[in-house]
């Protein structure tokens, strides 16, 4: 009996959502009703007067809006709520669909309320910097408090819309995979709009001040992110970012000039140097050079050996 009355009061809601005229455009402001939205789970409420006044009776409690929505995601990329929060909750979170994807955890973004609050405040939830938030938006999902089970809230507006502003996209090439010998290399993202792009670290073996990167010397992946933050003219733009992976093996395949000994600059502590080929000339037929080698046998340290027994028995050094 208790499943057969859930049923019954869930097709009854459906009902009285498709009874509703939806607007035109995703901008509710509940002068009619709910307006298509769906109390979908542990919410009850109507709208009078122009606000969606809601009580919260169980944990996640969500509405939907109607779908078909059809929200061209790289116009509009901004959702504003104006609510009244009366519940001890500090968070909300928003889902969507697309054309290509349903319901899922990497189709929302979560975003701050203030609890226990006395007034009505503008939320300002800016999807441009979710990945996913592209392409036709079909539907979405409000979970206007995320962490209680009760108390109540009240809604005066939601509207998806696109900020007055110019949109700029970043360019931020790929980076190829390093070595932990490499020297600190210097990143180059462009913007659309010529503005300066900022660069931060999100993860990774390096260190990175401005734009430079130097490695730490440990191997792993490094996660870079590209962001601009917009002008008085511009939007901010969507962040992009490079991941790289760090390794201690070099490419014997790909020449180095350091391997070759013609490229060698040499000099001691002493301030003595080799000649260069400047000062040497070209290859000679009848000129030999030979390079002599110290060989390193286990950690670095200060045991000095000598080559010459080495070459007597040098099984015993393998």
């Amino acid at each position: 009996m208790k499943n057969t009355l859930t049923v019954f009061l869930l097709f009854a809601t459906l009902l009285s959502s498709i009874a509703q005229e939806c607007p035109d455009k995703p901008e509710w402001h509940f002068e009619t009703g709910l307006e298509c939205w769906i109390l979908t789970q542990n919410l009850s409420g109507e709208a009078t007067g122009g606000i969606l006044n809601l009580t919260v009776l169980g944990n996640d409690p969500f509405m939907h809006s109607q779908t078909g929505l059809d929200i061209i995601a790289e116009d509009s990329w901004e959702i504003f709520m104006k609510m009244k929060n009366n519940t001890s909750d500090s968070s909300g979170q928003v889902y969507f669909t697309t054309a290509t994807a349903g319901w899922s955890q990497e189709l929302s973004r979560s975003f701050d309320l203030v609890p226990n609050d006395t007034i009505f405040r503008e939320y300002r939830i800016d999807m441009s910097i979710v990945p996913t938030w592209t392409g036709i938006i079909e539907q979405l999902r409000m979970d206007p408090v995320a962490n209680v089970s009760s108390g109540s809230l009240e809604i005066d507006y939601i509207v998806v819309t696109g900020p007055d502003c110019e949109k700029q996209y970043i360019t931020f090439p790929s980076i190829e995979a390093k070595t932990i010998y490499d020297d600190p290399f210097v990143i180059q993202a462009t913007s659309t709009s010529g503005l300066n792009v900022a660069y931060s670290l999100a993860s990774g073996p390096a260190f990175l001040e401005d734009s430079l990167v130097t490695l730490t010397g440990e191997t792993g992946v490094v996660v870079l992110e590209a962001n601009q933050p917009g002008d008085s003219a511009y939007c901010p733009a969507r962040q992009v970012n490079q991941v790289f992976f760090v390794s201690d093996t070099v490419d014997l395949e790909t020449p180095d000039p350091y391997r070759y000994t013609d490229q060698w600059l040499v000099s001691d502590a002493l301030g003595r140097s080799l000649p260069d080929q400047e000062s040497t000339g070209p290859v000679r037929a009848d000129k030999l050079v030979g390079v002599f080698y110290y060989v390193w046998l286990g950690t670095h340290g200060q045991k000095v050996n000598d080559i010459t027994e080495i070459l007597k028995k040098p099984k015993s050094f393998i």
